[in-house]
């Protein structure tokens, strides 16, 4: 535990600072993405944003392409 709140708190930090990275440079992909994800937890049945299609590419619809190809790399 003596390492894992500190670990949590650094990646915590880390991920806001992505978060607030992408949405100065790709504020209408990742608003997309958010979307996606959102509709995808909320039914199934719509196209999974995680699944992966082949290897390195993502199912994260077209006008996501260049939030996906930013985090990918």
């Amino acid at each position: 535990m003596k390492e894992a709140i500190p670990e949590r708190n650094e990646h915590q930090a880390d991920f806001e600072e992505l978060t607030r990275s992408l949405e100065l440079k790709f504020p209408e992909q990742l608003s997309l993405w958010k979307q996606q994800v959102e509709e995808w937890e909320s039914d199934r049945s719509k196209p999974n944003p995680f699944e992966v299609k082949n290897e390195g590419e993502y199912e994260f619809g077209e006008i996501a392409s260049p939030f996906v190809t930013y985090v990918v790399l």
